[in-house]
């Protein structure tokens, strides 16, 4: 009985097909932004002061992330990185209009940028000492606000890495066939 709920193919999330194509990739980038939240939420860029964007990522199976990455393009040359905090958010179901739960600190844009540009990998926060999985049917957010009082951030692209050689181990086919 407990065996027919994973052979069936309705209870597949994924098919091995689709499991090895994310095998070899090693990131996932938060480049999509979320729309339709109202608010002083923006659905494009640039972000203003006083105003929230929302990114995340298209659906995909499950991984573990391990580090963080972030560029900020700010208008005017800027380099005040510190105007920018970041909260990333796990999004049960995937619904990117649900705001999720909080995954670590709030950040702060220095702490992924030097004044030069030059990018600060943050390890990814753990969740009750353990590294925290994204699920399949969970998708990962970021929310930016600028709390600076002039210059706009132009674009953001960011990236979580995760290790692509224990995720295809997790995830390779095991039957031994």
């Amino acid at each position: 009985m407990m065996f027919s709920q994973f052979i069936c193919p309705g209870n597949v999330n994924y098919s091995q097909r689709t499991l090895d194509e994310y095998s070899d990739d090693n990131q996932v980038n938060l480049a999509n932004v979320v729309t339709g939240l109202g608010g002083d939420y923006l659905n494009a860029y640039p972000l203003t002061p006083a105003k929230l964007i929302r990114l995340t990522h298209l659906a995909r199976p499950g991984y573990t992330p391990t580090k963080i990455a972030i560029d900020f393009n700010i208008a005017g040359g800027g380099n005040n990185y510190l105007d920018f905090v970041l909260q990333f958010y796990l999004v049960p179901g995937g619904t990117p209009n649900n705001l999720g739960l909080p995954i670590g600190p709030e950040f702060r844009g220095n702490q992924f940028l030097n004044k030069d540009g030059t990018q600060i990998h943050v390890d990814y926060p753990e969740y009750r000492n353990s590294p925290l999985d994204i699920g399949s049917l969970e998708t990962l957010a970021l929310v930016i606000r600028n709390n600076g009082a002039a210059n706009n951030l132009d674009s953001a692209f960011v990236t979580v890495y995760y290790d692509n050689k224990a995720f295809y181990q997790a995830c390779k086919k095991k039957c031994g066939c």
